[in-house]
């Protein structure tokens, strides 16, 4: 399995996650920009692992799921930046860029600093306040400056927040990250 070969020493223990990961990693392979991400994996850095993770099966489903064509990546846009990749759309370009916050953007500073950062995602009954609309805005405020004004842009938030973002029962987060200053 391709995952055992790149990221057989990470911290993923879960078989059906691994094999989800693994046909990612196939998928990346057979566009032949596998080997533009080994880097990122080879630092251990779940961080980095993560970031990875998520451009590649962001790229995976817009392709495999939802039908359209990724026909490049880390294309030049302005500002010496890159958009992760370019996607297809009616015969035209939509450059994408993907964020992806993670829970480790919840805690405060203090816990930042203590032990809570390296206790995992879930701890038990511990109860934690959340905005998502901060996340969203975030998101969209790190990747606008790489999209161009002149083509279509899609920013992509695939999170790993304590509650995700598509978890919340409306879009009220959605349209105060959209809509307020």
């Amino acid at each position: 399995m391709l995952f055992d070969k790149i990221l057989g020493n990470s911290n993923i223990k879960n078989v059906l996650w691994k094999k989800e990961i693994n046909k990612w990693l196939l998928y990346v392979n057979s566009k032949g920009e596998l080997k533009r991400f080994i880097s990122r994996f080879m630092k251990m850095d779940n961080r980095k692992i993560n970031e990875a993770l998520s451009e590649i099966s962001s790229a995976y489903f817009l392709e495999n799921i939802l039908n359209f064509k990724v026909t490049n990546w880390e294309v030049p846009t302005k500002n010496s930046k890159n958009v992760d990749f370019v996607i297809e759309l009616n015969s035209e370009e939509v450059y994408c860029e993907v964020k992806s916050p993670s829970w480790q953007s919840e805690l405060t500073e203090r816990e930042k600093l203590g032990v809570r950062k390296v206790q995992g995602k879930y701890k038990k009954n511990e109860v934690r306040f959340f905005g998502h609309w901060r996340n969203i805005w975030y998101a969209i405020k790190k990747a606008y400056p790489k999209f161009l004004s002149d083509c279509k842009n899609l920013a992509i938030i695939n999170d790993d927040l304590f509650t995700g973002i598509l978890d919340f029962p409306n879009d009220t987060a959605i349209k105060i990250a959209l809509f307020n200053d």
